[in-house]
């Protein structure tokens, strides 16, 4: 879930069930039960092939159902509306990060010297699959927290990875449960993704419980975002309908 910035060199995770994670595109591509994920440079080519072909398959598994829109969704619920993260939302999401509660599981500080200028700046630049990215998370006329899904940096072949943050005076409503969960949602049954990832600080146990709630599966563990981080990942047969 978290995002900062990420530590160099390999890391080792273990799935488990890595064979029922993707849906049969790992099946095609022949991905195996452990693997080494870092730097492009710690996989060699075989594998850089296989984990390519593997999210390729995954990403397709929508487009072939003519399911993918061709640029990133609004998301309504009942209280949030999840927007496309643009300029305008910047100085207040900006706004949020300056509370240094809200880096507690980040590995790095974002209320200090313009990390939080730089981190929005950063998400603004996203080049991904047009479908995917960030959004603010708005109710009424306030931004109220900054949430993701785009291809990850920290998984091996940019699985789609899924975060949320909740600005910390709003908690205690049920707003990151709202938001994360239509994200999840969005990606499993508007994007028909074969999978959705999460990383959870291990010591962050509201965001832990709250992954449980929506129905993902803890399958790993390992150094992410500068820190001890849960694998977790939600399939379209198991997520939660919350």
């Amino acid at each position: 879930m978290d995002e900062s910035r990420s530590t160099p060199g390999s890391k080792e995770i273990e799935f488990p069930a890595l064979d029922a994670v993707t849906s049969g595109a790992e099946e095609s591509a022949g991905v195996r039960s452990s693997v080494e994920v870092g730097a492009d440079d710690f996989l060699s080519a075989d594998e850089r092939r296989e984990l390519d072909e593997a999210m390729r398959l995954v990403y397709r598994a929508g487009a072939s159902q003519g399911v993918m829109a061709e640029k990133q969704a609004t998301i309504e619920t009942a209280r949030l509306r999840l927007e496309p993260l643009e300029p305008v939302h910047a100085d207040a999401v900006v706004g949020l990060f300056t509370d240094p509660v809200m880096s507690t599981y980040l590995g790095t500080d974002l209320s200090q010297g313009g990390l939080a200028r730089t981190m929005v700046d950063n998400r603004l630049t996203y080049e991904g699959p047009p479908q995917l990215g960030h959004w603010a998370i708005i109710r009424g006329d306030q931004v109220v927290g900054l949430a993701h899904l785009r291809p990850s940096k920290e998984l091996p072949g940019g699985l789609p990875e899924i975060g949320w943050y909740l600005g910390a005076s709003y908690g205690g409503a049920g707003l990151a449960t709202e938001a994360a969960w239509a994200l999840l949602r969005h990606g499993l049954d508007g994007l028909r993704l074969a999978s959705v990832w999460a990383l959870v600080h291990v010591d962050n146990a509201p965001s832990l419980n709250l992954a449980a709630r929506l129905g993902f599966l803890q399958v790993g563990k390992g150094h992410h975002y500068n820190g001890p981080h849960r694998v977790h990942v939600a399939l379209p047969g198991t997520a939660s309908t919350c």
